[in-house]
């Protein structure tokens, strides 16, 4: 019957292939096709992102934006966020690019607040809000956001006790997700003992060597500096933990280990 909206959901079926549809890229912008024709913000938004990324369609930064500009005018927050990325990747001034990540951020896109404090961390001016965005991506759970989050508390001027206990814990959220910086981060932590973490150079050992697997180069450096404080039965514990994440049998690490517990 020409809905949007329900044009838009059997895209998504397609995508995804429930529904007894299987996954049809064909199929999928044809639904999506017609339903961004009708104006549907989010079936725009998701071509603007076919076309940036080449999903089923030629990589076309200029037909992305396109969409992005139809979706965003509707207050799209997520096609905002897109029109900032493009924007930086034209090199577009600094001002104009954050201006798109301030809307998304606005409109309550996480990655448009982790943008913009991105952008903006330079300007110290801008440091509080930079605090309170990075905080809130990280709070949505992106990695990016908790890695620089806690970052800025390690590098407050009077940092305290506390700042670095809530950087250590915002460095494991995001290591735990993968985020080789926030492993380093975590493992240099970990080494100096600092946050209220125990210093243990065989967990410090296991997080550089699960960054040096997507080749954290300073986590190169580290590792070799840690070895030798390994007796051999640490050793092989570390070799077998960094091998279990690799092989996907990640044990999250959740809470900060403080010395007496």
């Amino acid at each position: 019957q020409g809905d949007a909206q329900a044009q838009y959901e059997l895209a998504a079926l397609h995508v995804l292939g429930l529904g007894g549809v299987g996954r049809q890229p064909a199929k999928v912008l044809e639904w999506v096709g017609k339903a961004a024709a009708q104006g549907h913000a989010g079936a725009q938004f998701y071509l603007g992102i076919c076309h940036e990324e080449g999903r089923a369609v030629p990589s076309d930064a200029a037909k992305a934006r396109e969409f992005f500009v139809k979706a965003a005018t509707q207050g799209h927050p997520g096609a905002e966020n897109h029109l900032g990325v493009l924007a930086e990747k034209s090199e577009a001034k600094r001002e104009v690019v954050a201006a798109h990540f301030a809307k998304a951020a606005e409109a309550g896109d996480h990655r448009g607040a982790y943008n913009w404090a991105r952008v903006m961390e330079p300007e110290k001016a801008s440091t509080p809000q930079v605090f309170r965005r990075y905080q809130a991506a990280a709070e949505h759970g992106l990695a990016a956001a908790q890695n620089n989050l806690a970052w800025l508390l390690q590098q407050k001027l009077e940092v305290t006790e506390e700042d670095l206990e809530q950087a250590a814990r915002w460095y494991r959220a995001a290591a735990n997700q993968g985020h080789a910086d926030a492993q380093y981060n975590l493992g240099l932590m970990i080494f100096r003992g600092q946050g209220g973490l125990k210093m243990d150079p065989t967990e410090a050992f296991v997080w550089w060597g699960r960054a040096i697997m997507q080749n954290h180069p300073q986590s190169v450096r580290q590792i070799h500096r840690v070895k030798g404080l390994l007796n051999a039965s640490e050793y092989s514990k570390a070799i077998n933990a960094i091998h279990a994440w690799g092989e996907g049998k990640r044990v999250p690490q959740l809470y900060v280990v403080r010395e007496g517990d």
